[in-house]
């Protein structure tokens, strides 16, 4: 072989082996990262941007809960302007829900506190015509969203790559079409949601105070009052992603502090649907609640339950009583244990499972 055909063969080889390990490394972080593959097989193919007839204005309305830093509101802001659909009016409120000067026929609500996907203002709009030629005038639309962390000079897997900016996204939230019962239940769309103007307009908005409750109770009042309400099962936005030590503080805070602030909102909800009236006061002389808990060689389940009723419950007068139809002398040995850290009843009793046999026993020793 001439040297020339070597050195011709040995850069081909070199390229090839290159191009088999991306190829590797691609699969491999597929079967690593489950979310990743989706984002491959979903998102890849481009938009067609020929869809949309025309481009009316779109009022994207910047809000936020707490302090943020500059550079968090830049980047939301930067993520705005670089959208490829461009008939855009910015407006900067905040912690406040005034129409006035917005000049869109809708307005797209985004939390400061992350960015909209690149494409997010031209899928909103396309959905919204395609919805029109079908007959329907969307009053609402939300999408999915997921968490973004950006890393300089470290690769997903903590290794070095070099100095790199590379942008990670996890966490996925896949949200369900319109659900009236959840929404009630909890805010499941707020980070980047579309009304149309001239219902938010309609709207009798809350002053003052906590802008998680004024935004929480213009939406419930929208949605009362909206015909369409579209989920677009694509992701939208994307959060910035919070360190473990803050997630688990969110957490601990979600069940009971946050969604007990909603309480007022949510009473004014169901008067305003003529559902009934709420009676509150159904603890005044404190009676004791007993709690029965069906269990068998499972202690680690029974254990999360135990520890999630004593983390997440403020109701003190209870008592707990555990109903075993049989676990193996080692299991039972240890929920025996158990019964003294908490404290519970431990009924043991060998038997077929009969679940509603179990709570009767559980009910003779209440």
């Amino acid at each position: 072989m001439k040297k020339e055909g070597f050195i011709s063969w040995l850069k081909t080889g070199r390229m090839m082996a290159k191009i088999y390990k991306r190829e590797y490394e691609e699969e491999a972080r597929k079967q690593r990262d489950p979310y990743y593959g989706w984002m491959t097989e979903k998102e890849k193919l481009p938009l067609k941007k020929n869809l949309i007839a025309d481009t009316p204005m779109i009022s994207v309305y910047l809000f936020q809960d707490g302090y943020l830093s500059e550079d968090e509101t830049a980047f939301c802001k930067e993520s705005i302007v670089a959208q490829s659909y461009k008939n855009i009016q910015i407006v900067n409120r905040f912690n406040s829900l005034d129409f006035t000067g917005v000049g869109g026929e809708y307005i797209l609500f985004v939390h400061a506190k992350g960015v909209l996907h690149e494409q997010a203002l031209w899928i909103f709009m396309n959905r919204i015509q395609e919805l029109k030629k079908k007959g329907l005038d969307p009053d609402i639309l939300y999408g999915d969203s997921d968490e973004l962390d950006v890393s300089i000079g470290m690769n997903r897997d903590g290794e070095e790559d070099g100095g790199q900016e590379r942008e990670y996204r996890h966490n996925p939230w896949f949200k369900p079409d319109w659900s009236p019962d959840t929404f009630m239940s909890f805010c499941y769309f707020r980070e980047a949601v579309c009304v149309k103007k001239a219902l938010a307009e309609e709207i009798s908005v809350k002053k003052g105070g906590d802008f998680d409750i004024i935004f929480y109770d213009f939406l419930l009042k929208a949605t009362e009052r909206a015909e369409v309400i579209e989920h677009i099962p694509s992701v939208l936005y994307h959060r910035w992603g919070i360190d473990e030590g803050e997630l688990v503080r969110e957490r601990e805070r979600f069940p009971v502090k946050d969604q007990k602030k909603y309480l007022d909102i949510k009473e004014e909800a169901i008067m305003r649907r003529g559902y009934g009236k709420l009676f509150k006061d159904i603890k005044k002389d404190n009676p004791k609640v007993s709690i029965i808990i069906p269990s068998k060689d499972n202690k680690n389940v029974l254990l999360r339950c135990l520890n999630s009723l004593k983390r997440y419950t403020d109701y003190s007068n209870y008592e707990l009583i555990v109903v075993d139809n049989g676990s193996q002398e080692e299991t039972a040995m240890d929920l025996s244990l158990l019964a003294a850290q908490f404290p519970f009843q431990y009924i043991c009793r060998k038997m077929e499972f009969n679940y509603s046999k179990m709570n009767e026993i559980g009910v003779e020793q209440s």
